[in-house]
């Protein structure tokens, strides 16, 4: 594991690059011989990310904030900032549902050729509160 956390701070990698990255990336960068080890350390690393998302660590205390799940889009798993509402009734981040819809959804979320995003005010300011209660 230290050899990883080396890695990781010689190339300057924060935790929300690393999420953001692919399996293959991983394996690239953590030099894996085989891509199962990739996905099985990849895997792991996400699950953790659910359970204690990286945007909510206080980096100057190190503390951990519990998170209401419906807060935390299910593509970035971060919490969301301009939640949105699609076609299939599920809410996204704006940014990770527009920029990853094609990669992970089915076309049920288009409509003529554009996705149908409906804004969710409701959810944002109770996320606003939320994190206006963290201060």
């Amino acid at each position: 594991m230290n050899e990883y956390n080396k890695i990781i701070q010689k190339k300057k990698i924060d935790g929300m690059s690393l999420l953001k990255m692919s399996k293959n990336d991983w394996m690239d960068l953590f030099h894996f011989d085989m891509f199962l080890q990739s996905c099985a350390v990849y895997d792991s690393f996400n699950q953790i990310c659910v359970k204690y998302p990286i945007d909510m660590i206080d980096s100057n205390e190190g503390v951990l904030h519990d998170i209401p799940k419906e807060y935390l889009c299910p593509l970035s798993k971060s919490i969301m900032k301009d939640p949105v509402i699609a076609s299939n009734g599920i809410t996204y981040d704006r940014s990770s549902i527009i920029n990853q819809y094609k990669d992970v959804l089915n076309y049920s979320l288009m409509n003529n050729g554009n996705i149908e995003l409906y804004p969710d005010f409701a959810l944002k300011q109770k996320i606003q509160q939320f994190l206006e209660n963290l201060k």
